[in-house]
């Protein structure tokens, strides 16, 4: 099982940005900084200099007279907008040129038509300039051309087959990894120091319901990001299937309507076309975006009816678990990854209270099975309650070691307790908010956690795991601690229905971790119920 943190931080550590950029986030991250300034500091760099200024005379900002100079387009634009821009093309070399030239039309692709579309959403529908919404459009999948650098075919057959099958990328990222490469791009722009508004917004990870209750400017950008992502796969990567979720998401937002669609998507091919033209990008043969969109309109209402009866079968995708089976080295070639660089100290938190004393749930659910289940019944249905009346999601995310008692022959109690304060730790460290933990016999940790999908599940799950791998590998018993491993569930209720019960929910979780235990090594099993 691989450790994300350990990942990420190896990633983010081989890549540095141009100095010139690294200067400009600085001078960006100083709010005295002045036009002068920023100025000097591009004339070190005639090339991004000169892309600055053919994107800011291109049709993005409809600009009357031709700008000149960079004077001239700070007293134009503003300082704000061209520091933005500054930091969206100036990308390290290396990471661009570890990447096979085959796959860099689509990243471009993809990453103009977001970008463009975050903007215009951002003017049209949120009143705002959209300069932060461009630049997070544009960045959001530099973690993509890490993962296609760095682990080579192994991940590159998965993104070819997804491309080519037209499934979802980051769910397939998810399934395959535990983590999808929009984490490695926030990681990575946070390693970077880019603005925290850009990265908060691009790690947030919400269902549509959930985040349109947010109004902070984080979850507002994310709002915007999610919608231009839904667009860049709707007309660019001819995903038509994502229609129905774009317009809901869009009138949950901010009223969206298919009128309003179709006059944004009207003016944003020619848009994308005259930015990759200024930017000497070469990008794969263009659909027609207005006929893609007039195709899924017409496609409409079996699009709805498809996504109907197939909203509580995500598991039952031949084409989705085909594409899974050719990623099965992709977790040796990430292992090979980590063992060519340096061991990754991973912090985690200390408890020196035994496992669950601290925690009122935890003495509910020290005696029987029946007490146990008792105990997380209370839990779920309280949880559900508030689920049904927020609609969103319900998670029953249960976690424990396995095989404990030969633990304890082998090792003795001391180091066995302390391995299970740990496992509590990061359970209630990695939770997602308002999650309640229940520490429950054998060993185990149940957490009800609403508003967490079944990605989200099993990405906290994966998280655990790679912690807990972590601190066995740096703790001073490590040789007991290596054989230990651990069986995980994610048992997810995508709505609270008239017909949903908790016994349906703690019986498919105890039925997921029955089948991860049977795999006889660290394992998830997840259902949508």
């Amino acid at each position: 099982m691989i450790d994300y943190h350990s990942f990420s931080r190896r990633v983010t550590g081989l890549y540095r940005l141009p100095a010139v950029a690294m200067e400009a986030v600085e001078l960006t991250n100083d709010p005295e900084v002045d036009a002068e300034a920023l100025t000097r500091c591009l004339e070190k760099d005639p090339v991004l200099t000169a892309r600055v200024l053919r994107v800011v005379n291109s049709s993005l900002f409809g600009l009357r007279d031709a700008v000149h100079s960079l004077n001239q387009a700070i007293a134009l634009l503003g300082l704000r907008p061209l520091k933005l821009l500054i930091l969206g093309f100036s990308l390290p070399d290396a990471l661009l040129a570890k990447v096979n030239k085959d796959q860099l039309p689509w990243y471009w692709s993809t990453s103009l038509t977001r970008a463009v579309a975050a903007r215009q959403l951002s003017q049209e529908l949120w009143n705002d300039a959209g300069n932060e919404a461009f630049l997070a459009g544009l960045l959001q999948d530099i973690g993509l051309l890490a993962l296609l650098g760095e682990l080579g075919e192994s991940f590159g057959r998965l993104f070819g087959s997804v491309i080519e099958e037209r499934q979802d990328l980051a769910q397939a990222e998810v399934q395959a990894m535990g983590f999808d490469h929009r984490d490695l791009s926030a990681a990575m722009l946070d390693h970077w120091k880019f603005p925290r508004l850009l990265t908060s917004a691009i790690a947030i990870r919400e269902l549509p319901a959930r985040l349109a209750r947010f109004k902070s400017p984080e979850a507002e950008l994310a709002k915007i990001l999610h919608l231009a992502e839904l667009l860049a796969q709707l007309v660019g990567q001819r995903r038509i299937r994502v229609l129905p979720e774009l317009l809901d998401a869009g009138e949950l937002y901010r009223g969206m309507t298919k009128a309003k669609l179709f006059e944004l998507v009207g003016n944003l091919q020619p848009q994308v076309d005259q930015l990759a033209d200024v930017l000497s990008l070469e990008l794969p043969q263009q659909h027609n975006y207005r006929q893609v969109l007039d195709e899924a309109d017409a496609e409409w209402t079996g699009l709805v009816e498809e996504l109907s009866q197939n909203e509580h079968e995500a598991d039952d995708d031949p084409v989705f678990d085909e594409l899974l089976l050719e990623s099965q080295e992709l977790g040796d070639a990430m292992q090979a990854f980590l063992a060519a660089g340096h061991p990754v100290e991973v912090p985690f938190p200390s408890e020196d209270e035994p496992p669950g004393q601290t925690d009122p749930q935890a003495s509910a659910g020290k005696g029987s099975p029946a007490q146990e289940t008792d105990s997380l019944t209370e839990l779920v249905i309280r949880a559900a309650r508030s689920c049904r009346m927020q609609r969103a999601e319900l998670s029953l995310v249960i976690v424990e070691v396995d095989g404990y008692e030969q633990l304890l022959g082998s090792a003795g109690r001391s180091v066995a307790d302390q391995l299970v304060r740990i496992l509590s730790a990061h359970c209630r460290y990695l939770a997602p908010r308002g999650t309640e933990p229940l520490h429950a016999p054998n060993h185990r940790f149940a957490m009800v956690a609403p508003g967490c999908d079944r990605l989200a599940g099993i990405r906290m799950v994966q998280e655990i795991f790679g912690q807990m791998k972590s601190y066995a590998e740096q703790s001073d018993d490590r040789e007991l601690l290596r054989p230990v491993t651990y069986s995980a569930a994610v048992a997810t209720a995508a709505g609270i229905f008239k017909n949903f019960t908790t016994d349906t929910l703690i019986e498919s979780a105890q039925g997921c971790l029955g089948g991860a235990r049977a795999a006889a090594s660290t394992c998830v099993k997840s259902i949508e119920v």
